[in-house]
């Protein structure tokens, strides 16, 4: 396969949109639990595959959004610095600023107003006092609403019993943006390393990330830190990455499809992720399924005309930051619609939900698009 720089962007831009409403679904399972006794007993009952699908649509399938996303990030910031630029380094951070930490630190005071909105009036009103605010933004966490407020329960284990806890600022998808700005942090030192050292420091990484070993400081994950310098590696070494995962496809593809059905089973059977054998699966297809994403996207644009709006590949961003909010709104209207729903309108309604949701924020997002636009004229 002759894969170009070109043709490997137009792959990356192939996939942004798919992932994105990969990350929809990933937040679209619900709080209902899983009956797991139904499961078991009576898997052909709606409720059991109403809970399997759940699972497979938000705990399983969608979980390689993240590490692809990571992986580009990494590719791109690297992919121009054949030798280390500290001025081109400075350029690129001040860019990330605009498109990372601005972005960030704006979504999450919105979060902040949107919670605290109700208190808001009333204070405005005169029905509270401002201690009543200062209260309910002490009990949402402080300034550490802007880094770690978000705790995710239950906290994980590692392979060696050791507590690995996930945080998030109080806009939690926005986790993964933090990540990435500290990591970017550290790209100097990363740069250095994969000069000297190479592919080891993917391996050591890649151990670390299939044991679930860190340091526990909140913002810093193995997750982002493994994905991103092995999207850094191709880009340091001079490798592509598109070229470098097509010529496993064939392998990738029967171990993906295998696996994404055995961990949906077994998350929804046996319900914790941090136990040995689900660890096992979860690594198992998400290194074949990210191997498998980039092999199915290089196809279809190798050999198709097949391909998203710009304005769709432009809008994942937005998806992202704002789909919390939007499913909010959209499954409050559905469930208004079907008030007592059974088993197959809600198998109906999990799949609506984030369809509608994706649409909501891209037509948003256009309206904004075109109200500048008629501005700016």
């Amino acid at each position: 396969m002759n894969t170009t720089k070109s043709s490997t962007l137009e792959v990356f831009d192939w996939l942004r949109f798919p992932l994105a409403v990969g990350v929809v679904f990933v937040h679209n399972f619900g709080a209902r639990v899983v009956d797991q006794v139904r499961l078991v007993n009576d898997p052909l009952s709606w409720g059991a595959i109403y809970d399997f699908l759940r699972v497979f649509g938000s705990k399983a399938l969608p979980l390689i959004a993240v590490p692809i996303f990571y992986i580009m990030s990494g590719y791109l910031f690297f992919s121009r610095m054949p030798d280390w630029d500290w001025n081109l380094y400075g350029q690129k951070l001040r860019r990330r600023v605009r498109t990372l930490l601005l972005p960030y630190l704006g979504w999450n005071i919105f979060h902040i107003v949107h919670l605290s909105w109700p208190t808001l009036m009333k204070v405005f009103s005169g029905q509270r006092s401002v201690d009543a605010l200062w209260a309910l933004l002490h009990k949402l966490g402080g300034f550490r609403m802007f880094f770690d407020s978000h705790l995710n329960r239950p906290v994980p284990t590692n392979i060696f019993g050791i507590p690995m806890e996930s945080t998030g600022p109080v806009l939690m998808p926005l986790w993964f943006m933090r990540d990435l700005m500290i990591v970017l942090l550290f790209a100097p030192v990363l740069y250095w390393l994969l000069r000297r050292f190479g592919r080891w420091v993917v391996a050591v990484l890649a151990a670390c990330f299939v044991l679930n070993l860190w340091v526990p400081v909140h913002g810093t994950s193995i997750y982002c830190t493994f994905w991103f310098t092995l999207g850094s590696y191709f880009a340091v070494s001079g490798r592509d990455p598109v070229q470098s995962l097509f010529r496993y496809r064939r392998a990738a593809y029967p171990i993906a499809a295998v696996s994404v059905f055995l961990l949906a089973w077994l998350r929804a059977w046996h319900g914790a992720p941090d136990s040995f054998p689900i660890r096992l699966v979860y690594i198992v297809y998400v290194f074949s399924a990210v191997i498998s994403a980039f092999g199915i996207a290089s196809y279809v644009c190798r050999n198709t005309s097949f391909r998203f709006p710009s304005w769709l590949v432009h809008a994942t961003f937005f998806i992202y930051c704002t789909h919390i909010f939007m499913r909010k709104q959209v499954l409050t209207l559905i469930l208004s619609l079907f008030p007592s729903p059974g088993y197959p309108i809600l198998i109906v309604i999990y799949y609506l939900v984030p369809i509608l949701t994706v649409a909501a924020c891209v037509v948003t997002r256009q309206f904004f698009v075109k109200m500048l636009h008629l501005q700016r004229g």
